[in-house]
């Protein structure tokens, strides 16, 4: 149902694009990318080593990640119908915390590496236009994935990987700047990105920056 319902939105939204009186154009925009994740660690993966009969736990902690972000725009005037890729990689050390258990332990630190990516975002966006700036706002939604890799050295003395998928959603905009009839560069994007990932939550923040073409 609620498959359908989105389906029915984007298709909406793409005859009220085409719809509009102005000739469409398209926009590719590729560049860097940053990730802020929050609580990282924990909550998207929960990675608990009591599920392997450890008495230790895998303790909250944010992470920065760097990567990449492409999108592909058909627009109209000011509408917009953006499809959105990106993937992040980052890794830390955290320490394993112990809980009261009839196995004894000691807290150990122990190195994570995480990379998310979006398989798809898509969604609306509104820009509002100018001779040399041309402002946006947008809401994305789309996939999630991550994959979270363990190495030897970790308490338990494997290397898992964790993986999995969730939703993804990005709230925000940017600003572009026109250098030529078909080349721009976008200033700053910045998205209140909120992924669902293994039953929780994540509130991160994502911001890019890179080169636009327009044809």
């Amino acid at each position: 149902m609620r498959r359908t319902l989105a389906l029915g939105c984007f298709v909406g939204l793409f005859s009220l694009i085409a719809a509009a009186q102005s000739n469409p154009s398209f926009e590719i925009f590729g560049g860097y990318s940053f990730l802020r994740v929050s609580k990282a660690v924990a909550s998207p993966i929960s990675f608990d080593l009591s599920d392997f009969a450890f008495p230790q736990q895998m303790p909250s902690k944010s992470m920065n990640l760097n990567g990449w972000e492409a999108s592909f725009t058909y627009r109209r005037n000011h509408l917009g119908l953006v499809l959105d890729t990106s993937a992040h990689y980052g890794s830390t050390t955290s320490e394993v915390e112990c809980r009261e258990s009839f196995v004894p332990c000691t807290p150990t630190p122990v190195k994570i590496r995480l990379t998310l990516q979006n398989y798809i975002l898509a969604g609306p966006r509104y820009y509002f236009g100018g001779s040399r700036f041309d402002p946006f706002v947008h809401a994305l939604f789309g996939y999630t994935h991550y994959n979270a890799h363990f190495p030897p050295n970790n308490p338990a003395g494997f290397a898992p990987t964790l993986k999995g998928n969730g939703l993804g959603i990005a709230l925000g905009g940017g600003v572009d700047v026109k250098i030529a009839p078909h080349f721009g560069y976008r200033l700053f994007q910045a998205d209140y990105f909120l992924t669902h990932l293994n039953r929780n939550t994540q509130n991160n923040l994502r911001a890019s920056t890179g080169l636009l073409l327009r044809f």
